[in-house]
């Protein structure tokens, strides 16, 4: 029966036999003896126990199983031996047969030597062996179209670990983690260290030098003593709030996805409509698998930075535990979103690049009008916008889909002096498309019609179009054309059609309804408006021989 004995690696304790123990005991010190005139002997050393206690919990998988003496060989073996680096003038080149190289696979770390902000696109570019500069582009870009990247860099600075150590430097970069290597970091590091304060130190060398640094030393452990309480204790309000959040919309996301709720919700003014993602879908994309891949684009690219959050929260809640990889995946993960993201977004952009409108000129003279005073009105609104807020409603999208056909309740309406001596509407019809043909068959579907019943005119606040022609900016403008002299009656009801009618009193256009309007020379003018019961027009008819300026003055009752 063997003794075992425990001992404390950096922390970690390991319980080995009495071989074992013997072993890596020996091995420590001869170790120590390597690096006996090196200035960073002690972190030297304490980066090696870290690393042999890593590479035991790697082999054993439990830190209260018995180390053998094949463990420590093993872990030996992967170190290499103090003795092959005693030589400094070794030849790198020539193989060493007495420790295999070893790598291991490389870890996601926060880059603390070059870092931008924190280090978190210098880490993924050593992890992936990709310039950083490419991941900060990523993160730009996301942070611009999408909105993403500030939160999703935050939430991997917390998860991300940093590369404290020796050893995690190495890991990060994918080099060899031995005695040697971490011998020469650590004191790379010193000198770099050095040669950076050695100026400053100079000034410490006396007696008050180093009384100021004692008082200055003390001052600042005290603060960090407040700061370390007083950020652990919101480390773990955030902690609790990163997980309530990211659980909350990984579920909405979720539920959204599988249908069982709707995640775009339309209204305006006393009206709305909820739609889910898939009936969205059918509506933009063309072809099922682009709907499948913006799926996977959009859940990728939004939902992994709530999953993130959450992992975060975890994670400052209980900094033990940690998902090996898990940062690089979620990094992997989302870089594949925002691509899809990209890829899908341009496809759909195609479908938006040609526009095309037809115009139809309806002349009214055709419906033989009964009177030179036009009524105009509005039809029965399948929105039901209210009276008084129906001019509002220009701002907000309105659609219905009913039947395979998607009615847009967005009509916009103008007059404006005929070319002619006729009233006519003109009705332009546009639509977008890849090609110019395209835009014509879809701006061709439109359909949209008015009434004409004597010397009234009532027009519908809603087209209509065949949903096989998708959404791709489908619009109806329609233009009132009155001849001088003609005069038009708006009902208030037209509030939920007209938009930006020029009028001689410059009047609103809500408040452009109930009342008189006559086509002059100038434009629109009302009739029966307080304002413009006493009008006043100037005529600048020149300059006289003696440089006096003439001006026709004329006031008039309407």
């Amino acid at each position: 029966m063997k003794k075992t004995v425990q001992v404390n690696l950096s922390g970690q304790v390991f319980t080995l036999d009495d071989d074992a123990y013997d072993l890596l005991s020996g091995y420590l010190k001869r170790i120590g003896g390597l690096y006996e005139r090196s200035a960073g002997k002690d972190e030297i050393l304490s980066d090696i126990e870290l690393r042999i206690a890593e590479l035991l919990l790697e082999r054993k998988g439990d830190e209260n199983a018995v180390v053998s003496i094949a463990d420590v060989e093993a872990v030996t073996e992967i170190m290499g031996n103090p003795e092959d680096f005693e030589d400094d003038e070794i030849d790198v080149d020539e193989p060493s047969y007495s420790s295999r190289s070893y790598t291991g696979p490389k870890r996601l770390f926060r880059d603390p030597d070059s870092p931008l902000i924190g280090g978190v696109c210098s880490g993924i570019g050593y992890y992936f062996g990709i310039d950083p500069l490419w991941i900060r582009l990523a993160f730009a870009i996301a942070l611009i179209f999408f909105g993403t990247g500030i939160l999703f860099y935050v939430i991997l600075w917390i998860i991300i670990p940093v590369a404290k150590t020796s050893a995690d430097k190495l890991s990060m970069r994918g080099e060899p983690v031995n005695i040697d290597s971490i011998g020469k970091t650590v004191e790379e590091e010193l000198n770099n260290l050095g040669d950076r304060f050695s100026e400053g130190g100079k000034r410490f060398t006396d007696g008050n030098g180093r009384k100021i640094e004692r008082g200055i030393n003390r001052f600042f452990s005290f603060l960090s003593e407040i700061f370390r309480g007083f950020f652990t204790v919101l480390g773990k309000v955030l902690g609790g709030l990163f997980i309530l959040i990211g659980v909350f919309t990984i579920v909405v996301l979720l539920t959204g996805i599988i249908g069982v709720a709707d995640l775009v919700h339309l209204n305006s003014h006393g009206w709305d409509s909820s739609y889910s993602v898939y009936e969205i879908g059918d509506l933009v994309f063309n072809s099922g698998e682009w709907f499948f891949m913006a799926m996977v684009g959009f859940f990728l690219m939004i939902g992994i930075p709530f999953l993130a959050l959450a992992y975060g929260g975890i994670v400052l809640l209980f900094p033990k535990v940690r998902v090996p990889y898990l940062g690089a995946s979620f990094a992997g993960l989302w870089f594949i979103g925002v691509i899809l993201s990209i890829i899908t977004g341009f496809s759909v952009a195609r479908e938006f690049s040609k526009e095309e409108t037809l115009t139809e000129v309806v002349p009214l003279d055709e419906f033989g009008l009964a009177s030179d005073t036009l009524l105009l009105d509005v039809g029965d609104d399948p929105f039901k916008i209210s009276e008084s807020r129906a001019y509002y409603a220009h701002n907000d999208f309105m659609m219905r889909v009913e039947e395979g056909n998607i009615m847009v309740g967005n009509v916009s309406f103008d007059i404006r002096a005929s070319k002619n001596d006729e009233a006519s509407v003109e009705m332009n019809r546009s639509a977008m498309a890849e090609s110019y043909e395209q835009a014509t068959m879809r701006a061709d579907a439109i359909k949209y019609s008015f009434q004409v019943d004597s010397n009234e005119i009532s027009f519908a606040p809603f087209f209509t179009y065949p949903e096989a022609q998708l959404l791709r900016g489908q619009d109806v403008e329609l233009v009132l054309r009155l001849p001088v002299g003609k005069t038009v009656y708006l009902s208030k009801g037209m509030k939920r059609i007209i938009d930006d009618i020029d009028n001689v009193q410059n009047m609103y256009d809500p408040k452009m309804v109930d009342h008189y309007w006559q086509m002059t020379d100038e434009g629109l003018n009302c009739l029966d408006c307080e304002e413009s019961k006493s009008t006043s027009k100037m005529k600048f008819e020149g300059v006289s021989e003696d440089g006096e300026v003439k001006v026709d003055i004329n006031i008039s009752e309407n």
